[in-house]
């Protein structure tokens, strides 16, 4: 279970995502044109969810895609939204 951390309703958006769809969605350009999100703030937003262990980056061939960890904060990325 996560530490008690703020999550930012972008951030519950993407984890929310990332848990419910296959791994061909779960790649940057997939989940920003899912979420209907600007593709740079889908990055930084990536990025600072792999800081904190929230999620992990995988790469296949050229492309990266992201996995949820079990320290995610999944109870509340869905009380969230």
């Amino acid at each position: 279970m996560a530490n008690k951390q703020d999550i930012k309703k972008s951030e519950a958006r993407i984890l929310i995502l990332i848990s419910q769809v296959d791994e061909r969605l779960r790649y940057t350009g997939a989940i920003a044109a899912k979420l209907d999100m600007d593709y740079s703030y889908t990055i930084h937003i990536l990025e600072g969810m792999v800081t904190k262990k929230w999620i992990k980056r995988l790469t296949s061939g050229a492309k990266t895609f992201y996995e949820v960890n079990k320290a995610s904060p999944m109870e509340a990325a869905k009380e969230l939204l």
